[in-house]
């Protein structure tokens, strides 16, 4: 069941609420077990042989987690010993179904049975080893299986995320009010819902038409030239970037409806002055989970320069790893894990020849060139294998041509003829790798959009329905676009909500999410 589909917008989700408001209004105590049920009826809409693998996660995780409790408050020795065994089953488990597949191939043998990658296994596995290392830690009580089975696999989190900590959400999911709701919450949530539901629908969807006809090209052998390549790297990079945070904001929207703040996992990355602060603003939870987990146990800053850069490479590789077991996402890793060290690096130089701090217009082109990385490093991330991203790279470079279409050559006047002599080309036909001007006005919507529209934490700042992460500083908006319960809002709501039914209607489809491969 997707969160764009007819059966979740008009039948499951109201369905939800409603016997939420009732439970929550008498029955306080069955707000918890109804909510399970909830959870794991939209997870068996998917697949009932991937909800039964969920259920003994949670009960083997938990039953783990008590017995590593019991060692540690009794002064047993092998409390650690329970740790390790429980990070070793989750990361087996995960390794069997996400990344078997890849390890065979690498090592060519010849496998006949293909298990299918239960959704969200991701994302509820290091949800859990996170629990289980501040278990044995004793950083953490042992909550009620009621409490402990939701926050598992609380459906608006559970398919793609955020990654969240059980110290965020074990007091909410214990909390007595648990299930009362407010007006004020329900109209946040569902204007935050529908931010996330038209980032989706009129934007990341309509932009994958510009994104598979360069990608399968380079796949067949051909050469995409430049334009195109640039093309389709940032109409991917939009898309993603839509998909993701729109389900983001569809998920945060639809726990503000009941009261529960989920926390924040986007803001703004597009934005980012640096190649440090885009990983602190893109899939900020992910970001948390291998800086904590990760980087840190690595060593993290506690260590010389040369040994922090090769924790930055290797954190960087395995978050690559984390997406999918495959060659391109650990080569992207790899890239990002080099532009972190470079810009580690240029900082070093910076503070040695200059105290200053960097102002905000020496830091555009800082921006500039942080996007453009990123946008390159995508390329990779969505080729399928390294020749597809090697042909994508080489484009994107301008090895392939410097082709532009022909109709820019009147617009460009003189620089026109500059520009030829350099030796751009320019054509009357691109073979449908370059859809011309729809391709670009969509492309510049986007980047008006990313780079100078608030992102919906700032359109709802004066409701907050999400929980901090990295401390980001939230400014609000002109008052035009600072969401307050007003007639303008709940018009803006319903109108998404009708132009998506509209959207239903003429394709007959809810395409799904792309972070639903991750």
């Amino acid at each position: 069941m997707l969160f764009n589909s007819p059966e979740f917008l008009f039948l499951f989700l109201p369905i939800v609420l409603a016997i939420l408001f009732l439970l929550g209004r008498k029955y306080g105590t069955l707000v918890c077990p109804f909510l399970i049920t909830a959870s794991l009826v939209f997870y068996a809409w998917w697949s009932l042989a991937d909800t039964i693998w969920l259920i003994l996660s949670v009960l083997g995780n938990f039953s783990l987690a008590a017995l590593i409790r019991r060692a540690k408050t009794t002064g047993r020795p092998h409390g650690n010993l329970l740790l390790y065994a429980g990070i070793a089953a989750n990361l087996s488990l995960l390794g069997a179904f996400k990344y078997a597949p890849f390890v065979c191939g690498v090592l060519e043998i010849d496998v006949h049975i293909q298990l299918a990658l239960p959704l969200g296994i991701s994302f509820f596995t290091f949800t859990q080893i996170a629990f289980l290392i501040h278990t044995a830690r004793e950083e953490t009580v042992l909550p009620s299986l009621s409490v402990y089975t939701l926050f598992v696999t609380f459906f608006p989190h559970l398919i793609a995320g955020p990654v969240y900590h059980h110290r965020e959400m074990f007091p909410q999911f214990a909390a007595p009010g648990l299930g009362r709701l407010s007006s004020r919450a329900l109209a946040a949530g569902l204007t935050l819902f529908a931010i996330g539901l038209a980032k989706k629908m009129f934007l990341a969807d309509p932009l994958a038409q510009y994104v598979s006809p360069v990608f399968v090209a380079a796949t067949q052998g051909q050469q995409p030239a430049f334009l195109e390549c640039w093309g389709a790297a940032l109409a991917y990079s939009f898309q993603l970037y839509f998909d993701f945070s729109g389900y983001m904001d569809m998920a945060a929207g639809i726990a503000a409806t009941m009261g529960i703040r989920l926390p924040m996992n986007f803001f703004s990355p597009y934005k980012a002055a640096n190649i440090s602060d885009f990983w602190r603003r893109w899939h900020m939870t992910l970001s948390r989970f291998f800086r904590d987990y990760v980087y840190i146990p690595l060593g993290g800053n506690r260590c010389g320069f040369l040994r922090k850069q090769g924790n930055l490479l290797m954190t960087m590789v395995l978050c690559g790893l984390w997406h999918g077991g495959g060659w391109t996402f650990i080569l992207w890793g790899a890239l990002h894990g080099v532009f972190l060290v470079i810009h580690q690096g240029w900082r070093r130089v910076r503070r040695y020849f200059s105290k200053t701090e960097i102002s905000p217009r020496s830091a555009a082109p800082g921006r500039i060139i942080t996007f453009l990385c990123v946008v390159a490093a995508w390329a990779v991330f969505r080729a399928e294998q390294p020749g597809t991203a090697w042909a994508m790279m080489k484009g994107l470079a301008g090895f392939h041509g410097l082709d532009l279409p022909a109709s820019w050559l009147p617009v460009l006047g003189p620089l026109g003829g500059v520009l030829s002599e350099w030796g751009v080309g320019f054509k009357s036909k691109f073979d449908g790798l370059w859809q011309g001007a729809p391709q670009a006005a969509m492309l510049a919507v986007s980047l008006v959009i990313c780079w100078a529209a608030p992102n919906s934490h700032e359109i709802m700042a004066h409701y907050v329905p999400t929980l901090p992460v990295f401390h980001e500083t939230i400014t609000p908006p002109g008052r035009f676009f600072l969401w307050t319960p007003r007639p303008i809002f709940a018009a803006l709501t319903a109108l998404v909500l009708l132009g998506s039914a509209a959207v239903w209607i003429m394709t007959d489809r809810a395409p799904a999410f792309l972070y639903f491969r991750f």
